[in-house]
């Protein structure tokens, strides 16, 4: 999946192509999981790779999809690779993360974090890290009170729960 990501990302030229590509790649892969009937027809073996260009022709001209993609997705199904669509488009949206600077992250909190609080939090990790951090909201209840984050696969737990639990494991010992 990697190896077709870097691929489709070194055929843009500009930045602006990359935007257009991730849109348009990002729009056929919600159809795609959107629709098992369509889903179906592109894995499957006994449709010819004929009607699956049809198909894909179709929901490419629907979605307003960029020749660019177009072309891309038609290579993926005619390497028979189209069962790893979805890895692709993760992996396409990693790299260029990675190129860009970016990391993506969660933070969790008990209750609703305002714009300042977020900023902060975003703030103190792109120091740490070094990248701009982009972090979608979450509620965890279960936290009581705190944040929780996940960035790159790290786990940064300042919640209560955390603490409460590390308490409980001290005590234990």
């Amino acid at each position: 999946a990697k190896r077709y990501a870097k691929a489709l990302i070194a055929t843009a030229r500009t930045d602006a192509e990359l935007d257009a590509l991730a849109r348009d790649l990002d729009a056929f892969a919600l159809a795609v999981s959107e629709s098992a009937e369509l889903r179906d027809a592109l894995l499957s073996p006994t449709v010819r790779a004929t009607a699956k260009a049809g198909i894909i022709k179709e929901v490419a001209a629907r979605l307003g999809t960029t020749a660019h993609v177009l072309r891309f997705v038609e290579l993926v199904i005619t390497a028979h690779r189209f069962d790893h669509f979805a890895a692709i488009v993760e992996c396409f949206h990693d790299e260029l993360d990675r190129r860009r600077g970016l990391v993506r992250g969660e933070v969790f909190a008990a209750q609703p974090i305002d714009a300042a609080g977020l900023a902060r939090v975003k703030e103190v990790l792109a120091k740490a890290l070094g990248k701009t951090v982009v972090l979608v909201k979450r509620r965890d209840e279960t936290l009581i009170g705190g944040l929780q984050v996940r960035v790159g696969g790290v786990i940064i737990d300042g919640s209560l729960r955390g603490r409460i639990d590390r308490l409980v494991d001290q005590m234990r010992e």
